[in-house]
């Protein structure tokens, strides 16, 4: 299975260029342009002792090929231009058409490093297993990465719940319920020997024929009308 790699040294001079455009939302809106400039070097060098097989594996055989070495040279990096001796150098064992892939895969394992290992290192405990055993560094491998999983995962959807939210839409569970409370405040539960049926509380209370103040006005509804709706008989005057 191929393995692709890259170190990072310093030296320097080929041209692709991406812009990145960000605009802040705050009370003056502005938008910054952002440029990095790669240049991509392609057969730098070879590399016989190491492929996919592992170290020097077959790499005494006459039909063995080393792996070919790429570099892509970081000239400005968003809008930072580093003196020349300060240059970044990507080096790696992948094709540089498009020296972007190498470097802008530099930045997801820049943020596996960031958000993963160190912080399962010094928040998740990952550095002191339940025992000093192989079964005990799998378990706490397992485990914490798993749980670190879970987290991510939740606190990002709770950041899409926080979102739709502001937008006016339905969001998590406790919004949810939340919801069905209120649009069931208003309802009654009525018993009749085994049977029972929820009502909204005006129908009850019209049924049995409680005076509330202007709700036949309000909801432009009469008592008649309720009768019929859940009985073929008519109302009369001592129902």
């Amino acid at each position: 299975m191929p393995v692709n790699w890259r170190w990072i040294l310093k030296v320097s001079p080929r041209l692709p260029v991406k812009l990145k455009l960000f605009m802040a939302m705050a009370k003056k809106k502005y938008i910054e342009k952002v440029l990095t400039t790669l240049v991509g070097i392609p057969d730098l060098l070879t590399c016989d002792w190491f492929n996919p097989q592992g170290c020097k594996v077959n790499s005494t055989k006459k039909d063995y090929v080393p792996i070919p070495l790429n570099a892509v040279v970081v000239k400005k990096w968003d809008n930072k231009t580093p003196a020349l001796e300060k240059q970044v150098v990507f080096v790696t064992n992948i094709d540089i058409k498009d020296p972007f892939i190498t470097f802008d895969r530099y930045d997801e394992r820049s943020l596996m490093e960031n958000k993963l290992f160190r912080e399962v290192k010094q928040n998740w405990h990952f550095e002191h297993p339940p025992k000093k055993t192989k079964e005990g560094v799998y378990v706490q491998t397992y485990m914490t990465t798993g749980m670190k999983a879970l987290t991510t995962a939740f606190l990002k959807w709770q950041k899409q719940q926080l979102q739709l939210e502001a937008l006016g839409k339905q969001t998590t569970w406790k919004m949810y319920r939340r919801k069905l409370k209120v649009l069931n405040r208003n309802k009654l539960i009525v018993f009749v020997g085994q049977h029972f049926g929820i009502f909204p509380s005006h129908e009850v209370f019209m049924l049995a024929n409680v005076p509330v103040h202007k709700t036949e006005e309000e909801l432009d509804i009469s008592r008649e009308q309720l009768y019929a709706k859940y009985t073929d008989v008519p109302v009369t005057e001592n129902s």
